[in-house]
């Protein structure tokens, strides 16, 4: 057998591994395409049963750096299972599994959506909104529109101290925020404060 016949040999078959390489990475690399008239695609568990939060290749994850619109993606694990669906979709469907996870990643949506979500999180019951915190959006008397319970515990500490007195099941505080309010209030109104938040503040 001639030397170029062997080096010519040896060389298809290189050329035909990485052929066959690239088609694999291709494979695994490719997403799925999702049906157009489907609401909901849900995605499968890993099979050796340790990765929990494990999102698949063809998955959305949410973006920290992305201002979602209501026809965008996103993946959200739901009892168990990846559940993937549109921005809108998560919203009219789900927006409690929704929040929690805008909460967590903190992304941003369009102006619209987040009017529409507000809407659709006032019909759930306090309790399990609880998880937002100052983030919660809230009627407060000073604004004609609800806005997030954080600008009046920041600009207007008395007057939310007196507000959340009366709806503490509304926002919930960690015993840090609590002490700082109780703090901001000492310094600018102490008569506001209640006998027992007024002898906490004596006690520091």
């Amino acid at each position: 057998m001639s030397t170029v016949w062997k080096e010519q040999t040896m060389g298809n078959s290189a050329t035909t591994r990485n052929r066959s390489y690239r088609n694999q990475r291709s494979f695994y690399n490719t997403k799925p395409i999702l049906d157009k008239n489907s609401t909901d695609t849900q995605s499968s568990t890993s099979t050796n049963g340790d990765s929990k939060d494990h999102i698949a290749l063809h998955d959305f994850p949410p973006q920290v750096d992305k201002i979602y619109s209501s026809n965008n993606l996103m993946t959200i694990r739901v009892e168990s299972k990846l559940v993937t669906r549109s921005i809108g979709e998560w919203i009219a469907k789900d927006p409690l599994s929704f929040a929690q996870v805008r909460n967590k990643y903190d992304f941003e949506l369009e102006p619209h959506l987040n009017r529409v979500l507000f809407e659709r999180m006032r019909r759930i019951p306090n309790k399990q909104k609880q998880f937002l915190g100052l983030k919660l959006n809230i009627d407060f008397p000073k604004y004609s529109e609800p806005i997030p319970a954080s600008i009046p515990y920041k600009r207007y500490p008395v007057e939310f101290y007196m507000w959340w007195l009366e709806n503490k099941d509304a926002v919930k505080l960690s015993f840090k925020e609590k002490l700082e309010l109780l703090n901001k209030v000492n310094m600018l109104n102490k008569d506001a404060l209640l006998p027992q938040h007024l002898a906490l503040m004596n006690r520091i």
